[in-house]
């Protein structure tokens, strides 16, 4: 869309050189017959000539910058486009990394408590073997005597 209306821009100066030339030759042309198509004199039509001009310079310009000052708001606008879909793909990598890293986390949290679980049932177990008084232990709740 920003291409097609810079390329519309450049059309549009080509068309004003164009007419630029079209204008000096009409005007070189039209002087000599100024008198006979009811103009007072070349001059006066030399100026409606030079007014016309000044005008279309001056529409040429604005219209110019207005579209130049379109496309360049339309490339901000597409830059920052980009910049947030950048940023967008960093954040889900990070999400992706921070769900694996959970999952390690998950899996060593509970390869702990295994672990610590393991070392009690060990401890009653010994205790139990050696005789000592336990107590709360499933399916004893008594003393085991050496």
């Amino acid at each position: 869309k920003v291409e097609k209306l810079l390329e519309e821009a450049k059309s549009a100066t080509n068309a004003q050189e164009q007419l630029e030339g079209l204008k000096s030759t009409a005007s070189d042309m039209v002087k000599p017959l100024a008198g006979s198509i009811g103009v007072e004199s070349s001059e006066d039509l030399g100026k409606q000539i030079e007014s016309l001009r000044t005008n279309l310079d001056t529409s040429m310009k604005s219209t110019t910058a207005m579209v130049t000052a379109q496309c360049q708001s339309m490339l901000e606008v597409a830059k920052e486009d980009e910049r947030m879909k950048t940023i967008l793909a960093q954040l889900e990598e990070q999400k992706c990394l921070l769900e694996g890293m959970n999952g390690r986390l998950m899996k060593t949290k509970t390869a702990d408590v295994t672990l610590k679980a393991q070392d009690k049932l060990t401890k009653r177990v010994s205790k139990l073997l050696e005789g000592d008084e336990i107590s709360n232990v499933r399916g004893g709740g008594g003393r085991i005597m050496k």
